[in-house]
């Protein structure tokens, strides 16, 4: 079985390399400024130098397609009696990925296209009709509808956290590339599993292959087609391998295996829902972002991550073999890496005063709430104003309804964000009193007041980008001052300065 599995893994790579070699080429003759499938960097949160190609995705699927049908026309390999939904399902969701790539679609079409997809596979019978208990081994029977709810939200969550977190380069291949190593385990110690084994290895040498190109500096992009297929196969087997004698092992596998991606993405909704952001709206404070904002560099960061996730694939497989003893040290290794992340990345100061810090957050979510309506109203003034003076007068007004001053005319507490965006180097807000809603003082108010000045971020560089830097005093530029930002915040968004 060996010679047939590495056999597997060298063609996976080949078709991969050739293939994304083969878009590179194609992609190198057009000018990226007007052609779509394209990552143009926007000095905001996309900091890459130059428009990337985000159409990995297309080989990595295509390698898929290729081993599949490989495998069905010579019906070499055992118990592939799923392929056909699997192959279904991942195609639909990689061209819904993929049709986003080329031209973009809101989250809500996406999100119900997705939907969509998940039923028609629990249709086709990939459903979670049966949970065991991993430590006990005692199985149950889910209702049809309790069976129908976990399949839809398994099959949807599943490739948004791969998607998630697709924000470094690297990082979306490399959790692809340990998980379907850790799956085609699983697979190969199955005797009815060795089908999805077999292309879950050849998948893994279709990620590395990929991954030659995607390290720092990337040079091409996964792509949402790409991070949906590899989350939804992932999905997608767990779950057919759960109905199979491994019943309720690849599942528990797949969820420890993805502990630091669904951390994160618990992490970055909890966040956004505490402050009052859209919890769709995304941001540059993600876990690999933090990572460099402590001063890693991009390849130091994404080693850190590959090595928990190792740990992670380790302790994941362990559980097969010892579920008791391994499922105990996963939780405990995981709540360590949350209590790690927490404290360690900055996401919350101490945890004797972490009650009181939340009552503080929940405080200011009205005047969030409602700066983050003003920013966007302010995005659209971009579009809509031709004048350079008229939009910066309008910026400047709904600064001032929010109690802060571009000028500098006050003596109150101030806010100072870095980012090096068309040589701004600093911006730096005065407060003008208490936020409307409230008297907020002290630490709450200093909270509060950043997190409101915060969402004023966007519209000022898409306004520097369309009619310039304005001349106000709390703004510091590459010609007014020779400082740089530091190096650990040129990848942030916006860095709150303390």
């Amino acid at each position: 079985m060996a010679v047939p599995l590495l056999i597997t893994v060298i063609l996976g790579f080949l078709c991969c390399f050739g293939g994304i070699w083969t878009i590179l080429r194609l992609t190198a003759r057009s000018k990226s400024e007007t052609h779509r499938g394209w990552d143009h960097p926007d000095d905001l949160r996309k900091t890459h130098p130059k428009a990337v190609p985000r159409l990995g995705g297309v080989a990595v699927f295509g390698t898929f397609a290729i081993l599949a049908g490989g495998m069905a026309i010579l019906e070499e390999i055992p118990n592939l009696e799923s392929l056909g939904a699997v192959s279904l399902g991942g195609a639909l969701i990689f061209l819904l990925g993929l049709w986003d790539d080329l031209v973009p679609l809101s989250a809500k079409i996406k999100l119900a296209a997705q939907v969509l997809i998940a039923i028609l596979m629990w249709i086709l019978g990939l459903r979670i009709d049966l949970v065991t208990n991993p430590v006990s081994g005692a199985a149950v029977t889910l209702a049809p509808a309790i069976s129908f709810a976990v399949t839809v939200l398994w099959l949807v969550a599943i490739p948004n956290v791969i998607n998630l977190a697709d924000g470094m380069d690297g990082l979306a291949g490399g959790i692809g590339l340990f998980l379907f190593i850790t799956l085609g385990i699983v697979g190969a110690l199955s005797e009815f599993q060795q089908g999805l084994g077999f292309l879950s290895f050849g998948l893994a040498g279709a990620t590395v292959a990929f991954l030659c190109f995607n390290f720092p500096p990337a040079r091409i992009f996964l792509g949402d087609g790409g991070a949906y297929f590899i989350g939804f196969f992932i999905a997608a087997a767990t779950i057919d391998s759960s109905q199979k004698s491994y019943v309720g092992a690849s599942l528990t596998v797949t969820l420890i295996a993805l502990g630091v991606p669904i951390l994160d993405t618990i992490f970055a909704f909890g966040r956004r829902f505490l402050k009052g952001v859209p919890v769709m709206r995304g941001d540059s404070d993600h876990i690999h972002h933090r990572l460099l904002l402590i001063g890693m560099s991009s390849g130091k960061a994404l080693f850190v991550l590959y090595g928990v996730f190792i740990a992670l694939a380790v302790l994941a497989l362990s559980t097969i073999f010892n579920k008791s003893l391994s499922i105990g040290l996963s939780v405990g290794f995981l709540i360590l890496v949350a209590l790690i992340a927490l404290r360690g990345l900055g996401y919350v100061g101490k945890f004797r005063t972490l009650p009181a810090d939340l009552k503080r957050i929940l405080g200011t979510r009205k005047e969030v709430r409602f700066a983050v309506l003003v920013s966007q109203a302010l995005e659209m003034e971009v579009v809509r104003q031709k004048k350079h003076a008229t939009f910066w007068e309008i910026f400047e007004h709904e600064m001032r309804r929010l109690n802060l001053s571009n000028t500098l005319d006050s003596n109150g507490p101030t806010v100072v964000f870095h980012f090096p965006f068309k040589g701004v180097v600093s911006w730096k807000i005065a407060s003008l009193g208490a936020l409307p809603d409230g008297e907020l003082t002290g630490e709450s108010g200093s909270l509060a007041r950043e997190t409101v000045a915060s969402c004023f971020v966007t519209p000022l560089c898409l306004g520097i980008k369309k009619f310039g830097a304005p001349n106000w005093r709390g703004l510091t530029t590459v010609d007014s001052s020779p400082a740089k930002a530091p190096e650990s915040q040129e990848k942030s968004e916006l860095t709150p300065g303390r």
